[in-house]
């Protein structure tokens, strides 16, 4: 799970900030395409480690992938390991020489189009493990335009978790998930049935990030860091886990995650300019002045997860996926017998799944 999360699209929000997100009524800014995107980071797990590298193109057209791209990760300690391709814009190494690990340093070199790339290089902060994760449901009443009156149900999820380590600053970002499972009713004499395990995203248009410069505290209680408010009823009716990722990131690392935040939630008027690109770590080796966008982490992350029963969301009605597909007409007919059809599913249970 610590491999690749589907979280908010960095590509997206750095294209969408790069050709401006305003429309100007009296210049039209140049938009700045071709720019190189680049993703990705080094945790102390064993690998793989995912970079996604991407070109930018004009606005409102999704990024180019760059598809022979030579990366090279480099440790403190002389060592260097290859990345492979793995599809049209993802890269991966595999650990086997380069591992991450609290305290050491990294940073990448990227070749592509016969121009060479390189990150500044990222010290791994120590780990900071979360105290605790736990969530509250809360009901929102809403009122619709025909005067009919509904309910939405939130689920709201905090962590409590010490803010410094050895009397250092520290500095966070969260990302999460959620998994739950369905079960294929028998829809025939031959058909086996199975059950699939879905993996969605939350959150995912928040950055939720925590510096402890600055205050005194050296605890967070009752921190949120993840609301979720868009499954369908059946998500419910096994067990639903929220996995929080707690990232202990640099202090450039999280002052470019800033940055974005900031630019994500400006507002604006219709006359203001739109958004300069925010450079990251990466740059030209040749030309310095080239603006290349994204960010290489070295980061330790922490992994904490609580879960849901359909008692915690009472009086919520809960329903089954398909429990017969002839009694039941579920939001996906097909999908009732071949659940692998549903987005994000699989059939391999998670390891920390329990029934």
């Amino acid at each position: 799970m610590l491999k690749e999360f589907r979280s908010i699209s960095l590509f997206t929000c750095l294209i969408l900030f790069s050709s401006g997100c305003i429309e100007p009524i009296t210049f039209t800014p140049e938009e700045p395409i071709d720019l190189l995107v680049v993703d990705g980071r080094i945790d102390q797990s064993t690998g793989p480690y995912v970079l996604r590298i991407s070109r930018t193109s004009t606005f409102g057209t999704p990024p180019i992938p760059v598809l022979d791209a030579q990366i090279t990760i480099y440790d403190d300690q002389g060592q260097q390991e290859d990345y492979t391709f793995v599809r049209p814009g993802v890269y991966q190494s595999n650990g086997d020489i380069v591992r991450g690990e609290p305290g050491r340093s990294y940073y990448i070199e990227i070749i592509v189009d016969e121009q060479i790339y390189q990150s500044r290089p990222q010290t791994m902060p120590q780990l900071i493990r979360a105290d605790s994760v736990y969530f509250e449901t809360e009901v929102e009443t809403i009122v619709l335009e025909e005067g009919t009156i509904t309910e939405d149900r939130f689920i709201n999820v905090y962590v409590d978790t010490p803010t410094r380590q050895e009397s250092q600053n520290a500095y966070f970002r969260w990302l999460s998930d959620v998994n739950y499972s369905v079960r294929e009713p028998l829809c025939g004499p031959l058909h086996s049935p199975k059950s699939c395990y879905i993996t969605d995203t939350t959150n995912t248009q928040d950055i939720i990030l925590f510096s402890s410069e600055n205050t005194e505290t050296s605890q967070l209680s009752r921190f949120l860091v993840a609301t979720d408010d868009t499954r369908p009823q059946y998500a419910f009716f096994a067990r639903y886990y929220i996995n929080i990722y707690q990232f202990s990131m640099t202090q450039e690392a999280y002052e470019y995650w800033e940055d974005i935040r900031i630019i994500a939630n400006q507002e604006g008027t219709i006359f203001d300019p739109p958004p300069a690109p925010i450079p990251g770590n990466m740059y030209n080796t040749n030309d310095q002045s080239e603006t290349v966008l994204g960010f290489f982490e070295a980061t330790a992350i922490d992994t904490v997860r609580t879960f849901l029963q359909k008692g915690d969301l009472a009086p919520l009605p809960i329903s089954d996926f398909c429990a017969s597909a002839l009694e039941s007409q579920p939001s996906d007919p097909l999908a009732c017998c071949q659940c692998l059809l549903i987005d994000n599913s699989s059939t391999e249970r998670p390891e920390y799944w329990d029934d």
